[in-house]
Parts: C-alpha cells; sequence; structure tokens
C-alpha cells in the first residue's frame, strides 16, 4: 500500500533531528550500482528495501522517476524526512510492502534495486521471485549481498569526529535518531543468512534471468567494520514467474 497519514503520523512523534555521515559502504556501493545506470532520464526505478532512500536520491538527481519500498515504516519516515533535507520530497512514491508478499501493480520497471537486504529476508526464494516480477522484460536488477565482515578496533571519538562530515555531494545527512532506535528495537536488523561467494549468484541463475555484471569489493561500514560485498546485475529474460 502507498504510505499516508501512518507515516506523517510518525513523523510527528520525534523531537528533533541528528546529523551523522554517509557510510563509506554507501559511497562504494552507489559507486558500482550507478556504473551500470549512469543516465536514468526516462526510467522508473524500484528500491526494494529502500530505508531512508540514499539511493532514490541518485536516481532523481540521474534524471529518474523512483519508487520506494519497505516493511519498516519507520524507514519510510526516515525517507519523508531525508527527500524534504534534499527538496525533492515531490519525486518521492513510497510503498509500505513485505517483498515476501506479491506486490500487486499493473505497472512495471525499467531497473530495480536490491541493496543489502536479501540477507534480512526468510523467505528468501519467494521474495527473488517478487523482486524479478517487479522488472520489466529486458529490465536491469541490481543486488547487493555482504559475504563478509572483519571487525577493525578503532577510538569511538574518532568515529564521533566523522559524524559531523557531510557526504561526497555536499548534502548534509540528517537522521532523526529516536526513529533509528524505535525501528531497530521493533524491527531489528538481523542477518538471517551468511552467503558465500557466488552462492547469491547461482540462486539468481535458477530464475529467467542473464548475468551481465559480478563482481566484489570491501568498504569500512559502522565502528570501522570492513564488509566484503559481492554486486550482481542481471537482466529479466522473460516475463511474470
Amino acid at each position: 500500500m502507498p504510505v499516508d497519514e501512518e507515516v506523517a503520523v510518525k513523523i510527528k512523534t520525534f523531537a528533533g533531528v541528528e546529523r551523522i555521515r554517509r557510510k563509506e559502504t554507501t559511497k562504494k556501493t552507489l559507486e558500482k550500482v550507478f556504473h551500470y545506470c549512469r543516465d536514468c532520464s526516462g526510467l522508473t526505478v524500484m528500491d526494494v528495501g529502500c530505508g531512508y532512500g540514499d539511493y532514490m536520491a541518485e536516481v532523481v538527481r540521474r534524471g529518474g522517476t523512483v519508487y520506494g519500498m519497505d516493511s519498516d515504516i519507520y524507514q519510510l519516515a526516515l525517507a519523508l524526512v531525508y527527500f524534504k533535507r534534499l527538496g525533492m520530497e515531490n519525486n518521492l512514491h513510497l510503498f509500505h510492502h513485505d517483498i515476501q508478499e506479491v506486490f500487486e501493480r499493473d505497472e512495471l520497471f525499467d531497473i530495480v534495486f536490491c541493496l543489502n537486504v536479501m540477507e534480512h529476508i526468510p523467505k528468501e526464494r519467494k521474495a527473488l521471485k517478487n523482486i524479478i516480477d517487479l522488472a520489466k522484460v529486458g529490465g536491469k536488477l541490481f543486488f547487493l549481498v555482504p559475504i563478509g565482515m572483519k571487525t577493525v578496533e578503532e577510538d569511538d571519538s574518532k568515529e564521533k569526529e566523522k559524524e559531523e562530515l557531510t557526504d561526497n555531494r555536499g548534502y548534509t545527512v540528517f537522521f532523526p535518531r529516536s526513529f533509528v532506535n524505535q525501528s531497530i528495537h521493533e524491527n531489528g536488523g538481523v542477518h538471517v543468512r551468511d552467503y558465500k561467494k557466488n552462492e547469491f549468484v547461482e540462486k539468481l541463475k535458477t530464475f529467467p534471468v542473464e548475468v551481465i555484471a559480478n563482481d566484489i569489493f570491501s568498504a569500512r561500514g559502522e565502528r570501522n567494520n570492513i564488509y566484503t560485498i559481492q554486486s550482481v546485475v542481471v537482466k529479466k529474460t522473460q516475463g511474470v514467474l
């Protein structure tokens, strides 16, 4: 369902916002994803598990029409706050939906993102089918899945200093801290599976898609943890599964 007053009510419940840095993982994944769709002019893009909307904002900057879906109402509220801060609220179309259930919509999309989401979804195959069904035949689907993490100790004071930075495009990233805490409390952020190298790619190959890019990279995340991430781009080759 599209978000409506439910999100509006949530937004009114927090007091103030706090500024935090955009993680290096986000910067690197932005580079990886948009290497294959530099110009989004005239394209429709659905971001499954959109969170606060960093990737959606980049689509708008590149001329695309963006849609976001998330099962977490707090994350959708964050997206509205974020887009308002960027002056992009009129370019945002959000849906409160769990991709483990079929998304009822006639329109299909030129591009579908599912970035660092699959590791959180219990019904993996059902969700993958529903995600692929969102794309037009010939459309591209972008996936990111973590395949490893290394913990690196770092002084918390250094992390706090970094939180005062703006992102690499000069935009200040705003988060309502209480929303983040409430979202984690109610919905968690637990991985339900650990992917091995190329495991996710092999699962994708059981669907009517063609793999057009497969890459592995590392980046620092929260608390300086180093994540290894597999980036996979596929093209849909036939209609509804």
